[in-house]
């Protein structure tokens, strides 16, 4: 493997995690927004 594939591999790793967990607090802070619990945002 070059070693340009494996830094691009490292860093599109490294932006999907970001990107999950900016989706995941951006729903969670727009179900608290929207009155759900947070136990059943917790929950799911």
């Amino acid at each position: 493997m070059n070693i340009t594939v494996l830094v691009l591999l490292v860093i599109g790793l490294a932006l999907l995690v970001v990107g999950a967990e900016s989706l995941v607090r951006g729903a969670s802070r727009l179900a608290a927004m929207a009155g759900i619990s947070p136990l059943v945002i917790g929950l799911t």
